[in-house]
């Protein structure tokens, strides 16, 4: 497995990363979600993706607790918008993923430069921020899902956004568009 430097994070991860968007449904039990994990952890893979609104992070939580917790690098996400929801996905995530830290949590799915304002706004980078102090947290980002210029110029020119994830194919080139039923 070839690994690297996660842009400015300082993280080491594998190339390969685990998307454990659909473990749920393709692992009946927690247990066997966490199985494939470890599976995937004796390839070389210590880059995983989650997210709440996936279901996944009791999945990786049960895998976390069987090994040795700085193995791996752990990315996950919320979509809360205000300080109190997003202070309480921070806190459900890290019980779920049974770890004292989150290596990266992003504000999932930026939609407009708008939406990037309003969670700041509403308080939820306030929540990171404060995570972030806590030791909660060690890198802020953010995913979207549909690619724009001036989503990009946004989420690029944010002060403490250090991970953006977006939707690239095997060449690198952005994809337009987003998931099935979403429209840009």
């Amino acid at each position: 497995m070839e690994y690297l430097t996660y842009g400015k994070t300082g993280l080491e991860i594998s190339r390969l990363c685990f998307g454990a968007g659909r473990l749920k449904d393709t692992c009946k039990t927690i247990e066997a979600g966490a199985k494939l994990m470890l599976k995937a952890l004796d390839e070389g893979i210590t880059f995983w993706d989650t997210a709440e609104g996936y279901g996944t992070q009791p999945h990786l939580g049960e895998t976390v607790r069987q090994i040795n917790r700085d193995e791996i690098v752990i990315q996950t996400k919320t979509a809360n918008k205000d300080h109190e929801s997003a202070a309480a996905s921070i806190e459900k995530a890290l019980q779920e993923l049974q770890t004292e830290y989150i290596d990266v949590m992003l504000l999932h799915a930026i939609s407009s430069p708008d939406d990037l304002a309003r969670r700041e706004s509403e308080g939820a980078f306030d929540a990171f921020r404060e995570a972030k102090t806590a030791g909660k947290i060690r890198v802020i980002g953010c995913s979207t899902h549909i690619y724009t210029g001036d989503v990009m110029d946004a989420v690029i020119d944010h002060p403490e956004i250090d991970v953006i994830l977006t939707t690239a194919n095997k060449e690198g080139r952005m994809l337009e568009g987003g998931p099935p039923g979403q429209t840009p």
